[in-house]
């Protein structure tokens, strides 16, 4: 048994029943292995990987969920809402609501779990500046919300065309630079 769990073939096969085999008959005998003093530190070679987990807390109790929990609640909600909204109904239709009926949404899905607010929209779908109906129908799959560097792009490339510069090596040496800087390739 001791072979057998020395081998790379008995790790990548292991199985909880083989698992259990080896603790019983291998943990009576721990009390008679030799302790082995390294001569020199343990090294290894590990990639040193943070994870940070960020939390949304919304309603009245603040709740608290991961945001791709929060994600989804918020995601299932307003497609459940979809069959019982006038409003929601008109903007999967592809048309336009007013500023009353927006305002009428906002207050209709924040008195709903999981009260859903433009600001936890924000935190939840990243682009700050998108407004309620943009959330909204990029959740419907109306449209899809622009990434960071989708929207930097596209306002450098607007302002940076409209004072029609004369396009030399470094003018667009720099162009590239900065979209490589913003993510866009």
């Amino acid at each position: 048994m001791i072979r057998q769990a020395q081998s790379n073939h008995f790790w990548s096969t292991v199985t909880e029943k083989k698992f259990e085999e080896l603790i019983q008959k291998l943990s009576p005998l721990m009390k008679f292995r030799e302790a082995v003093i390294p001569l020199a530190p343990a090294k290894f070679n590990l990639k040193d990987i943070v994870a940070e987990k960020e939390f949304v807390e919304f309603g009245p109790q603040h709740e608290a969920l991961s945001i791709a929990k929060y994600r989804e609640l918020v995601e299932k909600k307003i497609n459940e809402l979809v069959s019982n909204s006038p409003i929601l109904q008109k903007l999967k239709q592809g048309l336009e609501i007013t500023e009353d009926e927006t305002e009428q949404l906002a207050e209709e899905l924040h008195n709903e779990h999981p009260h859903i607010t433009i600001d936890l929209l924000r935190k939840v779908y990243k682009p700050s500046k998108a407004a309620l109906v943009q959330f909204i129908k990029h959740i419907l799959g109306i449209e899809q919300l622009e990434t960071f560097a989708e929207t930097v792009t596209k306002a450098f490339d607007d302002s940076y065309f409209k004072t029609q510069l004369p396009l030399h090596a470094g003018n667009c040496n720099s162009l590239t630079y900065l979209k490589l800087c913003t993510g866009k390739r």
